[in-house]
């Protein structure tokens, strides 16, 4: 499987901008999904294929959202942008590499 070693994602929304680094023991394979849930989402932190990042209180408290994948080298990889009119109704534009991670 793929080793997420120092890997991780960026969430920026207006002058915001945070990092989450994967666990070091995650692994996936091909064709597995990694969630990763908002801080107040309820969910439970179980690795490596639910991660919780406590430092997000929402993914939906802005109208503005982009999401970035990193590799262990801590270059982007893949990009997720959102756009709404509403912080609760997003259109989506997708990047064609769109990582299925998130």
């Amino acid at each position: 499987g793929a080793h997420t070693g120092s890997s991780g994602i960026n969430a920026e929304y207006g002058e915001e901008r945070l990092e989450y680094k994967f666990p070091a023991k995650a692994s996936i394979g091909p064709g597995q999904m990694m969630k990763v849930f908002s801080g107040n989402a309820g969910a439970t932190h179980n690795p490596p294929l639910n991660l919780v990042f406590k430092k997000l209180d929402s993914w939906a408290n802005t109208t503005d959202l982009e999401i970035q994948l990193r590799n262990g080298e801590g270059e982007v990889v893949s990009t997720y942008k959102a756009k709404a009119e509403s912080s609760t109704e997003y259109l989506e534009e997708a990047d064609p590499r769109a990582c299925s991670v998130m």
